[in-house]
């Protein structure tokens, strides 16, 4: 018999029962036709455990998690009593649970409780039900055949409707996948060709219904490259798993909408709608949902959502019966931090200059009216971290800079104020700002506006993170909160989100540039969206699932009911997971997208890219991996698994302190690298190095450099018998306004002393006394700026000589 293995296939369903073939729909219980407010059957063990508890069921010595074990071992150890099927029943479960266990109380009051909060956690799946209704108009008789340890009355009491055939079995004493429908054809007198069976379990609800002739459709729960994905949000032991699930209202059904919402044949199909059903939609209606509690509570009624992720945002917050007014409100960082320049301090242009990549002086100075050499500069002059003081300083001290730059700010929050009079004629006393986060840069920025023109409105900030910058918002008085982190806490959150936030940004963005102003007549001047035309496609298909789950999550009303409070450990995990742990099938559908650097700068990189050669990667430490900047790397997490699995796996579990980063170091002892360099005087730098479990080391030197002359830089590492392999030394100089330039000293060149070549290598070397590598350069004279000089090299076994 042909089986149909379709992700959505109540269609093919409607199809099927519309050709007159069948004469009975078969339909699987559990994940099926109803769902649980627990991820799984197990789950629900943990608050039933907790619950016991607090009655006093048993002495103050258990937990929820022993509790869990017992009562998964009683039924282990009834199944095998039963031999070869291992169909039980839950009373012969609880005739195996230790009675020494209990404290007072009977099995029968544990089975009564186990059952009512079954009954309390189970709810319909509209779809299957209305396909229930569907087959009925259609003279088609109702069969639930389920693989289960209950008993048809508890069936019954948890069904959406009255069935003609309740096959269990437990009842039956055999399972699915050794012929349970043969029950249902020899009650129903009807060939196992006039049977249609629809089920998410492929061994029980496709393979052993198939073997018997029966029609099957597969409605499985997740798309198999996502289901490692989902299981790996959850802890797997008992312990911590039992800190989510103590509530009697487990995930509010969180799990199964997800489930339901990645099953549509449309999303189900597509990874990338997949990933917005599944992980993005989640976090995102939550959030939603939180901006709507949190502004009914302080009787807010407008809420600003920030574009560009803003569009997004205002959908979901109209989709959420929220009751707000949600507008997409043209901004950006770049647009109100020019036209925050008030007086000319000092602070006010570091803050408009400060950006998170060197980035040209003209770029950042046109904005303002200023030339550059005005203020003594190039126009391809370097502005960064590390001078942007220093220029801030030059400008309001010129006069004639500064008095541009205040007139230029006054002109740019002019024209910002008549589109926000265009937007809100009668402008609330009090409104939301919504955005992703995190140091409320924006809100920031709007509230100075406010203040210094005279506007009565007080913002109110509503984030998806918030991270310990925000304090400096709070303390001049204005309030904002965080969603699933406050203040940087909790630590796995706020530090994983807030060091790789760009796969959230970019799944959220819409198809727009960044605000880089205001025209006169108040219209808001976007830049040039710098993302492929291919990403912007793929976004959107990212936010189609998203919107998928949002609908369901809406009309869900164990979700609807449930506090956020409630669902934020589980969002947390979802999210955490996602960025920290990408499995192969997100690497492959997100490593080509790029992240633009936004800021009124057109710089983009790739999400997975880093500004460090493959051979860094290979040589640096976990711990060194971990530490990148994100101006180095934007999602480390993926760059790291896409080099190999067990490094993104030691680099995630450094990166939130669940291991020390000696773990994944070489055991042996610290070593000592001396380096030194000549400038005409000889100079020298101690530093200890730590090799890698995988025996390798990047070092890296930086010196500040003021008209001198370089001659040469020189390492001297490693013991005596170490057997070395040198495989690179790089040296990068910055001279202030100029590129950086790139010196790969080739390995040929290289001056070595206290080194035997090994078999003719030019790079592998045994340590006979004093180990050391000197790399001449050029003679540079005059040299004024930054030389880096970054060393890779690894220690050999010693009984492995063979590398030439």
């Amino acid at each position: 018999m042909q089986t149909i293995a379709l992700p959505e296939p109540l269609a093919e369903a409607r199809q099927l029962i519309d050709s007159g073939k069948y004469r009975i729909l078969s339909l699987d219980i559990f994940d099926t036709t109803v769902w649980r407010t627990f991820p799984t059957p197990s789950d629900l063990f943990y608050a039933l455990g907790q619950k016991l508890l607090n009655k006093g069921t048993f002495y103050s010595s258990a937990s929820a998690a022993s509790f869990v074990t017992e009562r998964v071992e009683a039924e282990r150890q009834s199944r095998e009593q039963w031999g070869q099927n291992g169909e039980v029943t839950l009373a012969e479960i609880y005739r195996c649970f230790p009675r020494g266990y209990l404290r007072q109380g009977t099995i029968d009051d544990m089975i009564a409780e186990e059952l009512a909060l079954e009954r309390q956690s189970t709810f319909a799946d509209v779809e299957i039900v209305a396909l229930i209704d569907y087959a009925s108009a259609h003279r088609l008789q109702i069969a639930f055949v389920s693989d289960t340890y209950f008993e048809q009355q508890h069936l019954q009491s948890i069904l959406p409707r009255t069935a003609a055939y309740l096959i269990a079995s437990s009842f039956f004493r055999r399972p699915k996948v050794q012929g349970l429908h043969t029950e249902l054809l020899n009650r129903a007198k009807v060939r196992a060709g006039a049977v249609l069976h629809i089920g998410d379990n492929y061994d029980a609800d496709v393979t052993g219904p198939s073997k018997l002739g029966v029609k099957t459709l597969w409605r499985p729960r997740f798309p198999q490259p996502l289901e490692a994905a989902v299981r790996a949000e959850l802890p797997a032991t008992r312990t911590e798993r039992a800190a989510y699930f103590g509530s009697v209202a487990g995930d509010a059904g969180l799990n199964a909408v997800r489930a339901q919402a990645v099953t549509l044949q449309s999303n189900w199909e597509d990874p990338l709608r997949s990933w917005g059903a599944l992980f993005l939609g989640p976090v995102i209606a939550g959030f939603g949902k939180w901006v709507g509690e949190r502004c009914h509570a302080e009787g807010i009624t407008a809420a600003l959502c920030l574009m560009r992720e803003g569009k997004i945002l205002k959908r979901v917050l109209d989709g959420g019966g929220t009751g707000l007014r949600a507008d997409e409100f043209y901004t950006s960082r770049f647009a109100l931090i020019k036209a925050s320049i008030f007086s000319g301090e000092i602070a006010e242009f570091g803050r408009y200059l400060a950006r998170p990549n060197p980035t040209q002086v003209q770029e950042l100075l046109g904005p303002l009216r200023i030339e550059c050499s005005e203020i003594g500069l190039n126009p391809d002059d370097q502005i960064s971290a590390s001078n942007a003081h220093r220029v801030a300083d030059r400008i309001a001290n010129t006069p004639a800079a500064r008095k541009k730059a205040v007139e230029a700010s006054a002109a740019a929050r002019h024209n910002f104020l008549v589109y926000l009079k265009a937007k809100f004629p009668d402008l609330p006393q009090r409104v939301a700002v919504v955005d992703l986060g995190y140091s409320g840069t924006i809100q920031n920025c709007l509230q100075e506006i406010f203040d210094h023109e005279g506007i009565a409105c007080r913002t109110h900030g509503l984030y998806f993170v918030t991270g310990g910058g925000i304090r400096k918002l709070q303390a001049k008085g204005t309030s904002a909160e965080g969603f699933l982190a406050e203040n940087g806490q909790p630590l796995a959150i706020a530090h994983s989100f807030m060091r790789s936030p760009e796969l959230i940004e970019q799944c959220l963005m819409c198809s727009l540039g960044s605000t880089v102003g205001y025209s006169e007549a108040g219209v808001p001047e976007l830049g040039v969206q710098h993302l492929p035309e291919l990403q912007l496609t793929e976004i959107e298909r990212v936010q189609t699932g998203l919107m998928s789950f949002t609908d369901l999550f809406t009309q869900s009303a164990t979700l609807r009911a449930a506090d956020t409070a409630l669902l934020r450990p589980f969002l947390e995990n979802i999210l955490v997971r996602a960025l920290t742990m990408p499995v192969p099938a997100e690497l492959k559908s997100f490593g080509h997208w790029v992240h633009d650097e936004n800021f009124g700068s057109s710089r983009t990189r790739g999400l997975i890219d880093t500004d460090l050669d493959p051979q860094y990667l290979h040589h640096a430490s976990v711990h060194q991996l971990a530490s990148l900047a994100n101006n180095v790397s934007y999602w480390i997490f993926g760059a790291a698994r896409n080099h190999h699995p067990v490094v993104g796996e030691a680099v995630r579990s450094v990166f939130l302190r669940k291991t020390e980063p000696e773990a994944f170091q070489c055991p042996e002892e610290q070593r000592i690298l001396y380096f030194f360099w000549n400038d005409g005087e000889a100079h020298r730098a101690d530093a200890t190095y730590q090799l890698s479990s995988r025996r390798t080391a990047w070092n890296r030197f930086t010196l500040e450099v003021r008209q001198a002359n370089l001659l040469e830089v020189g390492f001297s590492f490693g013991a005596p018998g170490d057997v070395i392999q040198v495989s690179g030394i790089v040296l990068r100089l910055q001279r202030p306004g100029r590129p950086v330039e790139i010196i790969r000293q080739p390995l040929s060149d290289l001056k070595t002393f206290g080194l035997e070549s090994l078999h003719g290598s030019q790079t592998a070397y045994l340590v006979k006394e004093t180990a050391g590598v000197v790399s001449a350069v050029d003679s540079i004279r005059d040299f004024t700026g930054t030389v880096q000089i970054d060393l890779l090299f690894a220690h050999m076994p010693t009984g492995e000589l063979c590398l030439s």
